[in-house]
């Protein structure tokens, strides 16, 4: 999937955004690559306002055999993950992410459809996802947790466990349309229809 200047200029992108995007790729970039070059250079809030103004190349895939070296993941569709995956930063798919093992972001975790992971999801901000979330393991968040279908878990379920300040009410809650699995250790659980649910930001 192609990202154009104009498609930039149409969804009002930020007058620096766009001048980083033609000193890099003139009128025409690759999706992917975008997103990867975003993460390589530490720019993470460019990288997740193109992913929510465009939203998801349904064809692509991104697969990740290893660790990253990057700080954040993007991916402009689904998000496979052959590896345990942890980064520092921020971890975003366009649709789903799925890890055979375990996914740890030092900041969010964000998927425009499901998360599953095969051990533990852990991330040092909230935990975002459009379908459903499940862990071979348990849930960690930082902030809350949210999404629009069902939450399961082997293990415990935890959100709101910042330590550098208080967490608001809303930072400690686990909101989903149905809790299949798992035990709220720390949090207090939200049961919402699906259509009263929003994952964006």
């Amino acid at each position: 999937m192609k990202i154009t200047l104009d498609l930039l200029i149409s969804k009002s992108a930020c007058v620096e955004g766009r001048a980083y995007f033609e000193k890099k790729w003139k009128t025409e970039g690759d999706y992917q690559e975008i997103l990867d070059t975003l993460a390589e250079e530490d720019h993470p809030d460019w990288a997740s306002w193109l992913i929510n103004a465009v939203g998801p190349d349904e064809q692509a895939v991104k697969t990740l055999k290893e660790n990253p070296t990057t700080k954040h993941i993007f991916a402009s569709g689904q998000l496979v993950c052959q590896a345990d995956i942890k980064v520092t930063g921020t971890i975003e798919a366009g649709s789903g992410i799925e890890a055979g093992w375990g996914i740890k972001a030092g900041s969010g975790i964000e998927a425009g459809s499901g998360i599953e992971a095969g051990s533990g999801i852990k991330a040092g901000w909230g935990i975002k996802a459009g379908s459903g979330i499940e862990a071979g393991w348990g849930i960690e968040a930082g902030s809350g947790i949210v999404c629009k279908l069902s939450i399961s878990a082997k293990l415990r379920i935890f959100a709101g466990l910042m330590s550098w300040r208080l967490p608001s009410r809303e930072e400690q809650q686990i909101i989903c349309a149905e809790l299949k699995s798992g035990t709220i250790a720390h949090g207090e659980l939200v049961i919402k229809a699906e259509k009263e649910v929003t994952t964006k930001a």
